[in-house]
């Protein structure tokens, strides 16, 4: 039978202690600062996770709100674009899996 795995928000039943991608920066980040982020509204934390092994972390991301100044992009793009000095965007701030 053939592994799923399934995209869920970070939570407390995930083993963050068993992740690990070979950086430490990013494995500092799921172990250490994800919930603590994610509690105070920074960013939203998605795990992918194997159906088989719901707890094991296989992978994460973050995504926060962010916004892209129009100034600087070309008029021909511009035109398209809302009239706002910025238009809302999502930020995708990190992306790991466990190696």
């Amino acid at each position: 039978m053939e592994s799923r795995l399934t995209i869920e928000p970070f939570g407390p039943h995930h083993d963050r202690a068993a992740f690990s991608c070979g950086n430490g920066s990013l494995d500092d980040f799921i172990r250490t600062k994800a919930r603590k982020e994610r509690d105070l509204g920074y960013g939203a934390v998605f795990v992918a996770v194997d159906d088989d092994n719901p707890k094991a972390i296989v992978g994460f991301y973050t995504l926060s709100s962010h916004s892209i100044i129009l100034d600087g992009i070309d008029a021909a793009t511009r035109k398209k674009l809302p009239r706002y000095p910025t238009v809302p965007a999502t930020l995708l701030g990190r992306l790991a899996r466990d190696s």
